[in-house]
């Protein structure tokens, strides 16, 4: 008789195991994952609905309001449109499954083409391709994943912006 009763048990301990929620994943590199809500670089300001993230214009000192303590700021233009996400919280998954904590061995071991520049590791991307960015011209429309150590070589910000905004914050 304890056979028949632990026979349910055990599928119902099965089945409620396999229906958790699974986290939605970041698969492209301009994806931010959270829970099961992504975010992407090419959305604007409407596309974003849950308040998980600190919207910022840029023109009103984005940089000076930047929270950098366990967020996700997103800076936004005058049209409203994302020009930079940057990630200080353990909490979002990013392109490769790379989040806050992970090590630099983990990072530079998920591209080919990754620069280092002191502590941090830049990754350049022409649409879903990584490039070379030490190869022929940086077009304005390519996206950097920039990548930032603390000194045990441990990920502490993620920061995603295209060409243009990297080079002339705008």
């Amino acid at each position: 008789m304890k056979k028949a009763k632990l026979i349910p048990l055990i599928f119902t301990i099965f089945i409620a195991g396999c229906s958790t929620d699974e986290a939605t994943s970041a698969t492209n590199p301009t994806d931010v994952s959270v829970g099961n809500d992504v975010l992407s670089y090419y959305d604007t300001k409407s596309d974003i609905t849950d308040n998980i993230y600190k919207l910022i214009t840029f023109y009103d000192s984005a940089l000076i309001n930047l929270d950098f303590d366990n967020s996700i700021d997103v800076v936004l233009n005058d049209d409203e449109e994302i020009r930079a996400i940057y990630i200080n919280t353990e909490d979002a998954i990013t392109y490769q499954n790379i989040s806050i904590g992970d090590s630099k061995t983990k990072v530079k071991d998920s591209y080919l083409y990754e620069t280092e520049y002191k502590n941090y590791v830049l990754v350049l991307f022409d649409g879903e391709t990584e490039v070379d960015s030490t190869v022929g011209e940086n077009e304005n429309e390519y996206i950097w994943i920039n990548y930032r150590f603390d000194d045990d070589n441990i990920l502490y910000q993620i920061s995603i912006y295209d060409y243009s905004y990297g080079r002339y914050s705008r």
